[in-house]
């Protein structure tokens, strides 16, 4: 008898078990579970948009470079087109400066003549009239030739 006691309090003991104590322990693990897959799902996805942010950072880093690159290399082109023009632009201003000269010591040439003929002319009539008034001899006509010689150098 004793023996059927602990049978019906054994049996009435997991029917009360089955009824409130297993239930909310088993929804408490299920709702764990669930918790436990749900973190698990995130972390993938967690995961997921890290590779693909990585992916992207790389991919912005790299245009990055090439644009760095093509205004590096714009700007290594327009420093060489600038020195070219101010290259050419220094030569063009160096040759009409030197053009310039090259006419300025012509005109000053041409002066020069032109003063050296007057003065030869103004010369050649002194030493005429000097012939003209003193002809008296060739040794004197010679000397007189010496002497407007020795006042021309």
């Amino acid at each position: 008898m004793t023996f059927l006691v602990q049978i019906i309090a054994f049996t009435l003991f997991v029917l009360i078990c089955m009824k409130w104590i297993w239930p909310p322990i088993i929804n408490a693990l299920n709702e764990r579970q669930k918790n436990v897959l749900d973190s698990y799902e995130k972390i993938k996805e967690a995961d997921q948009k890290l590779e693909l942010a990585n992916n992207e950072a790389a991919q912005i880093k790299n245009e990055a470079l090439v644009k760095a690159q093509e205004t590096i290399s714009s700007a290594l082109k327009q420093k060489s087109i600038i020195m070219e023009q101010a290259t050419e632009e220094a030569k063009s201003t160096k040759q009409k400066i030197i053009d310039s000269a090259k006419a300025e010591i012509e005109s000053e040439k041409i002066k020069a003549k032109e003063a050296l003929k007057k003065d030869i002319a103004s010369l050649v009539l002194l030493t005429s009239e000097k012939f003209i008034s003193n002809n008296v001899n060739t040794q004197k006509n010679k000397n007189l030739v010496d002497e407007m010689l020795d006042d021309m150098k």
